[in-house]
Formats: structure tokens, sequence, C-alpha cells
């Protein structure tokens, strides 16, 4: 038994070493309909980037927050969010946050980054679901939320 839970407890110090998984933002994600299934999409075109947030018609709450310690975020513009909900920029521009309810459709925001860099921490109904995180053309998902795009 000892054996086991040193084995376990050794392979999961081992892949927590490991660096996370490099996602490519650029290009829309593919084939992600708006209104098929709740989730996020994140990305990027030329110096524009892009989340949207989605469900299928039932109400969820999308709450994130984008960090970036090298860059200063600007020009937020929401795109389609209802009343009650908000998207901020933090006082010194290194992070932006929201939180929203949504219904169907595509809600989300429309931001520029100064710097390469940022982490992503998305919510949907309080939790992390890094299977519904759909990042660039290729719709990779992060292997864990929080996740760091690095360039």
């Amino acid at each position: 038994m000892k054996t086991v839970v040193l084995s376990v407890s050794l392979l999961v110090m081992v892949l927590s070493a490991l660096p996370a998984l490099a996602l490519n933002p650029d290009g829309k994600p593919e084939g992600m309909d708006t209104g098929s299934t709740y989730r996020y999409m994140v990305w990027r075109d030329g110096e524009q980037w892009h989340v949207r947030w989605t469900t299928a018609g039932a109400v969820h709450r999308f709450v994130g927050k984008i960090h970036s310690e090298k860059g200063v975020f600007s020009d937020a513009k929401p795109s389609a969010i209802e009343k009650g909900d908000w998207i901020k920029i933090g006082p010194k521009g290194h992070n932006i946050a929201w939180d929203t309810k949504a219904a169907g459709g595509a809600d989300g925001v429309d931001f520029k980054l100064s710097a390469k860099g940022a982490t992503f921490d998305l919510l949907i109904d309080g939790k992390r679901h890094p299977k519904r995180v759909f990042v660039g053309k290729a719709g990779e998902n992060p292997l864990r939320i929080p996740f760091t795009i690095e360039e």
C-alpha cells in the first residue's frame, strides 16, 4: 500500500512539474456555433484579443479574470452583454475581469494587450471546466485552469 501511495504521489509531482501545453491563440476556433453548448472561446486576430462565452439557451454564469504581469489591457469593448453584467479593466491595467449571465447567443469582450503573455482564469457557474474552453483556430483545450498563454 505504501508503494502505491508513493508511486501516485511521485507521478503527481512529475506531472505538475511539466510545462503546460503551449496553446496557439491565433484565429477563431472553428466549428464553434453560437449557442450549441455552454463554453468559452479565446482567440487573437493580430493585436486584437477576443473572449466569448455562449450557452445552449439555459442561463449560466460566466466569471473570469485575465492577468498580465508584463502587459497593460486597453480598448476593452463588451460584446452583447446584458443589464447587470459587468466587464472592467483593473486600476493599473494589468487585469481585465467580468461577471455575467448568459442564455443563448454569444457574449464577451474584445481587448488589446501591450505585451505577450497572459493568464486566464475562466469559470462557468463557479467551476473551472478546461474541456469547455477552446483556444485558437484549432479549438485546443487547456490542461487546467487557470492557464497561461506565453509567446
